[in-house]
């Protein structure tokens, strides 16, 4: 039930203000959240650890969602490269 107001409000929320954030205490409140926006047609962005987002959000997350664009595939690679460089540095 609580999931269920949450999302209500949310959804409400985001119909009047536009861009909100939600956050939750835990990876399974996040994404019972986030499946609640998505069912009620919010444009929903799931942001955390990928291998910890329910298989049916993984098109919601952040990292998915940077991949479908070329400036996200671009930050991403140098992303990678600042990594290995830093990884070089002692």
């Amino acid at each position: 039930m609580k999931t269920l107001a949450s999302v209500n409000q949310r959804s409400n929320y985001a119909r009047s203000f536009g861009t909100i954030l939600a956050c939750a205490g835990t990876n399974a409140a996040a994404d019972n959240l986030a499946e609640g926006l998505v069912a009620a047609g919010v444009r929903t962005v799931r942001v955390g650890q990928p291998a910890k987002v329910r298989a049916g959000l993984q098109a919601v997350t952040l990292d998915a969602l940077t991949e479908r664009t070329a400036r996200g595939l671009d930050a991403a690679k140098q992303l990678s490269v600042a990594l290995e460089v830093r990884m070089d540095v002692p």
